[in-house]
């Protein structure tokens, strides 16, 4: 079968007819110089490598290299074969509407890049797209706004899972026909309530290797005496599940350990919110503080240097290590400067990006990537 046809029936499948045409012709340019290499070989007369190479493995041979070639050119930037991701008019998704419903608030440097990430997601692969996110995230008003979408019969759901009133509304959803696609929290749930994908990290894993970050910082010689979780929202399931994954790790090291919990609100003023935290820390004898998130980072440097001055005048105070889940720009120049240890990210980007993508292609295709092997997402 000659190589043409490989070219043909390779750039044929969506790309436009322009960047076609540019992939059939890296592919003949690469044929003709593996041709005009062997036939190289045979003018020179170099018997034993040409007798090695039969005319059918030369075909062979040349079909394959000018087929790596297509794939070279297609995912080389600088290559003058270029992938068109619109794909048009392959498929026309400009009809389907995906709505995506975050319990994050609109104010949070967190939840604000994965909301734009989504829509640029959602507008590469042309789908109408709906997102909501909260200025104070209420349960109860998240889950009228999934039932809601249900009733204008959307396309597909994309959602997250932080409290069991969003999860019986998004169980609704399932059971009305809907699909739907999670992201960020509620990994656990995920699989149980029949969403189509989930896109998250393994919480309650996140928490037990943020306990062991934190215990290899301290050396053999040092345990865990007292350790604080911050929690930034109340209710919340997947910051639960990171907090049982930290208590369990320390207390499997050390039974005696004592492991507390403390809750912010963020949306009271600086002063207020910190005032339990400022509290519980006073003593200044925690060994080690864990934020469950951007927000709570944010509070709990703010109670650590208010308080600095007073622990420093303490015998036996002594200066607590501080960690935290999630990135941005504040928290990189913290870990820089050294006040936080540590900063574990769950990749918003991606999980903004890839299920809106996975929904775009199931409303117009019915078809998802092969699950991984187990019983959960991964």
């Amino acid at each position: 079968m000659p190589c043409s046809f490989w070219a043909n029936f390779t750039v044929g499948r969506g790309y436009s007819s322009r960047e076609g045409r540019k992939l059939m012709w890296s592919s003949i340019i690469l044929e003709t110089l593996t041709k005009l290499i062997f036939a190289n070989l045979q003018n020179k007369r170099i018997h034993r490598l040409d007798t090695l190479i039969t005319k059918r493995m030369k075909l062979r041979i040349s079909c394959a290299t000018a087929f790596y070639g297509i794939l070279l050119a297609s995912y080389t930037h600088n290559s003058f074969a270029k992938l068109n991701l619109e794909c048009e008019p392959c498929i026309d998704r400009s009809k389907k509407t995906i709505t995506a419903i975050y319990h994050g608030d609109i104010d949070d440097p967190f939840w604000t890049p994965i909301e734009k990430a989504a829509t640029q997601a959602a507008s590469d692969f042309g789908v109408n797209f709906e997102r909501t996110l909260y200025e104070n995230y209420n349960p109860v008003e998240m889950a009228n706004d999934i039932r809601l979408a249900v009733a204008h019969k959307v396309d597909a759901l994309v959602v997250t899972l932080p409290s069991i009133e969003v999860e019986e509304a998004v169980a609704e959803a399932v059971a009305a026909g809907i699909p739907v696609f999670g992201l960020n929290s509620g990994y656990k749930s995920a699989t149980e309530l029949g969403l189509a994908a989930m896109v998250a990290q393994d919480e309650y894993m996140g928490g037990e290797m943020a306990a062991d970050r934190f215990l290899g910082s301290l050396g053999r010689s040092r345990s865990i005496q007292k350790a604080v979780f911050v929690n930034h929202e109340k209710g919340n399931v997947g910051l639960l599940d990171r907090f049982n994954g930290f208590r369990d790790r320390i207390l499997r090291k050390n039974p005696n350990a004592i492991v507390k919990q403390v809750f912010v609100n963020v949306s009271a003023t600086e002063i207020e919110a910190v005032k339990e935290l400022k509290s519980e820390l006073s003593s200044c004898t925690a060994d080690v503080v864990l934020n469950g998130g951007n927000l709570a980072s944010k509070h709990t440097l703010y109670a650590i240097e208010d308080l600095e001055l007073q622990c420093n005048e303490t015998e036996t105070s002594k200066k607590a290590l501080i960690g935290t889940f999630d990135t941005s720009k504040n928290i990189f120049s913290a870990i820089s400067s050294g006040d936080l240890l540590f900063a574990i990210s769950q990749q918003p980007h991606l999980q903004a990006v890839l299920p809106v993508m996975l929904a775009s292609q199931y409303v117009t295709t019915g078809k998802l990537p092969a699950k991984p092997i187990g019983d959960s997402f991964g």
